[in-house]
């Protein structure tokens, strides 16, 4: 491909990333058709096509290039031959990555490694040592660069082979946490970091849930180390079961908080590992994975119907939808506290909906369940 025509195509997987859920879909189903996105782009601002003008009446995707050319970011569009085969077959994939580091690491067989952010020394210890032996085994660790079970992840891997994929929930020339500073640029160095978003964006609470959908998408497995009831590791888990990923949970002492998640993961069918080496073993020919095959899903991670009707996977709402759909659920607590389905009822959203802004509202801390089982404000 000419410098023209990779320029073109980036360019056009910049705006058509701005886009809804259902127009990102759109260009994907007529991309794996064939189409040619500089080609469609160009094609629907010659049309004036109304969400196209919309975005760049507030985006400059010529500004964001000639940033990352001027601070030595790559970029990766989805028809880009260098894009992660694996996150490539995902449902709704990143139409564009941005990637600082080493390039080359995004088609590594890698695995990921999530948990708490306010982790225990023995969580601590157990994602360093469950990293620390994946890697040295060849696997790239991915993980999201938060404080917590994902630094001790990171750090492992860099002790390690030093192979290591961090997947942000902002910019890729964001720093955040901001006490993660110099392992970020570790990482920078040594291993890669990708991101969605545009340069400086700054970190919102619905990045993340999208953000974990790369992380499991780059990976063939997931391992949860420790997690609360309802943390966004737990997300990372949900989206790894639909993307047809091994997902394994580390058992911990039954009076931390921090092995709630982690439980209930174990009781409704992710692995229980003690070990890195179970792992690897059933890790074994893995490479070879179907990313869409169903039945392998159904049989290695059965979900009950009401845990999985909990999956928190952001059909890509406009940020103020999301907002709406907060906002209705906190104002419905305001007045008084309910139980799950009488607020589900009042709130007139769709089951799949509701378990997601719940799952979203509670992980940000604005709604808990009290010790009557009743939900009310946080």
């Amino acid at each position: 491909m000419s410098s023209n025509s990779m320029y073109s195509e980036i360019r056009a997987a910049m705006i058509a990333s701005q886009m809804d859920l259902s127009f990102r879909k759109e260009v994907i189903r007529r991309v794996s058709e064939g189409a040619v996105l500089s080609e469609l782009m160009k094609q629907w601002e010659s049309e004036k096509q109304p969400e196209v003008c919309g975005v760049l009446e507030k985006f400059q995707p010529e500004r964001e290039i000639e940033k990352g050319l001027a601070e030595k970011i790559e970029f990766l569009s989805i028809t880009d031959s260098r894009y992660p085969e694996l996150l490539s077959q995902i449902e709704d994939a990143p139409l564009i990555l941005y990637a600082r580091g080493q390039i080359e690491m995004a088609h590594d067989l890698s695995f990921a490694v999530v948990g708490a952010r306010h982790a225990s020394f023995y969580g601590m210890e157990q994602a360093r040592r469950f990293s620390r032996v994946l890697s040295d085994a060849g696997l790239t660790i991915v993980s999201g660069m938060a404080l917590g079970i994902d630094q001790a992840a990171h750090e492992a891997a860099l002790k390690g082979s030093g192979r290591t994929v961090a997947v942000l929930g902002c910019g890729v020339d964001v720093v955040y946490p901001s006490e993660n500073e110099s392992l970020y640029h570790r990482i920078a160095e040594q291993g890669l970091i990708l991101s969605e978003y545009p340069f400086g964006a700054e970190p919102r609470a619905y990045h993340f849930p999208r953000r974990n959908r790369i992380l499991s998408g780059l990976s063939l497995g997931v391992l949860v180390v420790e997690a609360h009831e309802r943390s966004g590791s737990l997300i990372t888990a949900y989206q790894a079961l639909e993307q047809g990923r091994e997902v394994f949970a580390m058992p911990g002492p039954v009076h931390h908080i921090t092995s709630r998640g982690t439980h209930r993961l174990i009781r409704e069918g992710a692995e229980l590992v003690e070990a890195p080496e179970e792992i690897l073993m059933a890790m074994a020919g893995s490479s070879h994975l179907s990313v869409n095959s169903k039945e392998r899903r159904q049989k290695n991670f059965q979900f009950t119907e009401e845990f999985a009707a909990g999956k928190v996977i952001p059909e890509e709402q406009s940020e103020k939808e999301e907002d709406e759909r907060h906002k209705k659920i906190v104002e419905l607590l305001m007045k008084q506290s309910r139980d799950y389905d009488g607020l589900l009822e009042f709130s007139g959203m769709s089951p799949s909906d509701f378990a997601r802004v719940m799952t979203e509202l509670e992980v940000e801390g604005k709604v808990r369940k009290n010790f009557s089982g009743y939900y009310e404000l946080g």
